[in-house]
């Protein structure tokens, strides 16, 4: 599918000076954690989690349809007990395949890449109950491309920043633990592919690729990036298998008019690697 070209001066475009001072107070955060990160202990050992989810997607910058199909995912967790603060690193990768009622086959493909950093303290509110609070910093990348309705182009959806980060355990008997957590991202710059083009035909090589991911930055606050995400489920200590959880995460962006929404929730198993 092509779309006309509109050669006017696209509005949603920043310039370099307004990027730049965007990108300020997400290097300054990022700064705050990497020093909270310093102050904290060795790191526990790796963790692994693998979660199979359903997805609902929907690309306004294409049509009002909405896609539907399993998504997977898979991330490494490595936390760091501190004094007052404990630090958690995660890098996850995950693909999903939506697919609309007018398509017979799964031929789109929404793969993502994303890091988080989040330190949280923990408040005993009782011998059984604890309530954590703090923040996180992240980057996320979401790269969409719709074979049946756009083989020209893919469609990305970033976000670089902060935001806050909130949790709760109440201890069972013996080693098992019921959590639940919520991390909503606040401030930062996001990313969305210009409502009109000037090539028609994507550029798939690795430094166009990486260019158009931190091109078109515009603020994302929690109007315009409203990305809550949310989990629950149990944890056993001093386990191989140290948690069963359910998670759902909600994605809607606004920009230049038109909007991005993702719904995502399933299941998760969490895996300790190494001793």
């Amino acid at each position: 599918m092509y779309y006309p070209v509109n050669q006017k001066r696209n509005k949603g475009i920043v310039r370099p000076a307004i990027r730049t001072r965007l990108l300020c107070p997400v290097i300054a955060v990022l700064c705050f954690f990497h020093t909270s990160l310093q102050a904290q202990e060795k790191g526990r050992p790796w963790s692994l989690q693998l979660g199979a989810s359903y997805v609902e997607v929907m690309e306004q910058q294409i049509s009002k349809l909405v896609g539907q199909g399993p998504s997977l995912h898979m991330t490494l967790t490595k936390s760091y007990p501190g004094e007052r603060w404990d630090g958690m690193l995660e890098l996850q990768l995950s693909a999903g395949l939506p697919k609309t009622d007018f398509e017979s086959g799964y031929r789109s493909v929404m793969p993502a890449l994303s890091g988080k950093y989040r330190i949280t303290q923990t408040r005993e509110l009782d011998e059984r109950n604890s309530f954590r609070f703090g923040g996180f910093a992240q980057a996320v990348f979401r790269n969409n491309y719709y074979k049946n309705l756009d083989q020209s182009r893919f469609y990305w959806t970033n976000f670089i920043g902060a935001g806050l980060s909130t949790g709760y355990d109440h201890q069972l008997s013996g080693d098992r633990t019921l959590y639940a957590s919520l991390d909503l991202p606040l401030l930062g710059a996001k990313s969305r592919p210009p409502r009109n083009r000037y090539y028609r035909i994507d550029d798939i090589s690795f430094g166009r690729l990486f260019k158009n991911n931190v091109s078109n930055l515009s603020l994302g606050a929690i109007d315009t990036y409203f990305n809550p995400s949310f989990t629950a489920g149990i944890r056993f200590a001093d386990k191989r298998i140290q948690a069963l959880s359910y998670f759902f995460e909600y994605c809607n962006v606004k920009d230049e008019g038109l909007i991005y929404r993702q719904v995502n929730h399933g299941l998760a198993l969490t895996i300790k690697l190494g001793k």
